[in-house]
């Protein structure tokens, strides 16, 4: 620190005597160049996780426990989980009581929950936390992800700078029937983009929602919008989310005449926005795949939305994160389903330096 400020001191006086011979003085040190910038990072951990099949004695007494399990996938810690997805990778086929062959059916994978542990601490605010029921006859496979978020930019320039994230909103709790049931979680402000949208069902696995949609209320994403459906019964859904705002804080190991802080950049991009994604054949697993279109971006959150989401056409089966890319997945009973595929695109590169 002397050392910074007796340079600081030389540096005033060698640029006085220079000045009248026309001369400059430079530096190479970040905190003089505001048109540098600095990396984010996103990444993604996983999990495959096994259920067993439904003990078919447990039919009065609910799902036996080793068909449904409750688990966690973290980021690094201090790192923010902003997303938590899953994807239904198989589920083995089976035989009827007649002997009859029975194909597996993904979409009796209940997901029961789906959401970013509550507080700020850093081995709190890295974790997502899933719970999944199988409702089928026999056993399945899902791999759950956890999308993440550096809390610091990441090469470029010195000094790095942190990130700023809120702590969990609660957003209420809604009951779900099988009739449409739209729902959004509260406004992040202005400058801030909702992030870590999922929800909590505490009912009934039999009675689980199914997800119909999950998409930005506008295209600042400063809200998400859910829609649920039970196939019967009522469910009671609480939602939740976090606000990750658009700058970063102030670096802390610059003087205060140098004090600076970096914008970032981020908006909903949705794929097939006019017409959706026609998925014209029956499938058991049809898969959508999708790219941020600014470059040097990566989805931080993934949403999708059934062209008719109270219709039976269709069953979201989850996302697969690939960073730049999303593979989307649903089953398709029938042989035409429209669908909307897209997410939160956050640029990977800050802007340059301005007021923190």
């Amino acid at each position: 620190m002397t050392t910074r400020s007796r340079l600081g001191v030389v540096g005033v006086a060698l640029a006085t005597l220079l000045a009248p011979l026309g001369l400059a003085l430079t530096t190479t040190t970040a905190e003089a160049a505001p048109s540098k910038t600095h990396h984010l990072q996103v990444y993604k951990k996983q999990a495959h996780v096994v259920l067993d099949a439904l003990d078919p004695d447990a039919e009065f007494d609910g799902p036996a426990l080793e068909n449904t399990k409750k688990f966690v996938v973290a980021c690094d810690s201090g790192d923010f989980a902003v997303d938590g997805t899953w994807t239904v990778d198989k589920v083995d086929d089976s035989n009827a009581e007649d002997g009859s062959h029975v194909a597996g059916d993904e979409s009796l994978v209940a997901v029961t929950e789906s959401v970013g542990r509550n507080g700020m601490g850093a081995n709190a605010r890295n974790r997502w936390d899933f719970s999944m029921t199988n409702l089928a006859p026999a056993r399945a496979q899902v791999t759950a992800y956890v999308v993440c978020l550096n809390s610091t930019t990441r090469g470029g320039s010195n000094p790095d700078h942190l990130l700023t994230i809120s702590d969990r909103f609660d957003d209420g709790t809604t009951n779900v029937t099988s009739a449409d049931t739209a729902v959004s979680t509260s406004p992040c402000a202005a400058n801030q983009i909702s992030v870590a949208n999922g929800w909590s069902n505490y009912t009934d696995p039999t009675s689980t929602p199914q997800v119909r949609r999950s998409w930005a209320s506008s295209s600042a994403a400063t809200s998400w919008q859910f829609t649920f459906r039970t196939v019967s019964g009522t469910a009671q859904v609480t939602r939740f989310h976090r606000c990750l705002t658009l700058k970063t804080q102030a670096a802390t190991n610059v003087n205060a005449a140098r004090a600076h802080a970096h914008d970032l950049f981020a908006s909903f991009d949705p794929e097939y926005t006019s017409s959706g994604k026609v998925i014209t054949d029956h499938a058991e697993d049809a898969v959508v795949t999708a790219d941020c279109n600014a470059s040097e971006a990566a989805y931080v959150v993934h949403g999708f939305s059934l062209e008719d989401p109270s219709a039976a056409g269709a069953d979201f089966l989850g996302v697969g994160p690939r960073h730049r890319t999303g593979a989307w997945h649903f089953a398709v009973p029938s042989d035409h389903t429209r669908v909307h595929v897209g997410g939160i695109c956050l640029r990977l590169r800050t802007g340059k330096q301005v007021a923190p």
